[in-house]
């Protein structure tokens, strides 16, 4: 991966990626359920979900990679840091590679579907966290896919502010809490951008 920094137990990213040339990733609701699906299958084992935005021709994901032990939870308890380390880019690798082949038989194409190897930043504050939480969640809105934060089925903020519908992605809560304080202050952080 020509991206260099590392993924580490125990810290938060921002990744992303978009797709090649003008394709898109999604062409129908059956893509972004096979794209989450996939997810959960090699992803959530190695980090944990704090907010995410699918889009049709790129993505968002807010996550911690998990502990060394948190790890070993889902994994073999004789995981060493380096085999970590391997299976986390390794995971991420079967996870493009997998939707993409995917995507690719169901359209009938061939070759590439996502830009190189996927983008990452390191988020290392509470202030950075809020602030990426509420690029994800406002993403659609500033691409033009739709007017209105809370229309846009692809995200997580419509999950996170209501307790009637589950996230298409399991999501850590506790994390949205602790850097909002409670739903009415991420809601409001939301709505009156001028406190980005």
């Amino acid at each position: 991966m020509s991206n260099k920094i590392l993924l580490e137990p125990g810290k938060y990213y921002h990744l992303y990626n978009h797709a090649i040339g003008n394709e898109v990733l999604f062409r129908s609701p059956a893509d972004y359920h096979g794209f989450i699906t996939k997810y959960e299958k090699y992803i959530t084992p190695m980090a944990s979900t704090i907010a995410y935005c699918l889009m049709p021709n790129h993505f968002h994901f807010c996550l911690r990679i998990f502990e060394l032990e948190e790890m070993k939870n889902f994994c073999s308890k004789y995981l060493t840091n380096d085999l970590i380390s391997t299976g986390i880019y390794r995971s991420f690798s079967h996870f493009f590679n997998s939707y993409a082949q995917a995507y690719n038989r169901k359209y009938k194409r061939m070759g590439g579907l996502f830009i190189s190897n996927f983008k990452r930043k390191v988020i290392s504050t509470d202030d950075d966290l809020r602030r990426l939480v509420y690029y994800i969640h406002n993403n659609p809105v500033e691409s033009g896919f739709t007017e209105n934060i809370d229309k846009w089925s692809y995200s997580s903020y419509t999950f996170i502010i209501s307790q009637y519908h589950s996230s298409l992605i399991s999501l850590d809560s506790n994390v949205i809490i602790r850097v909002f304080d409670d739903i009415d202050n991420f809601i409001f952080f939301h709505t009156h951008p001028s406190r980005v």
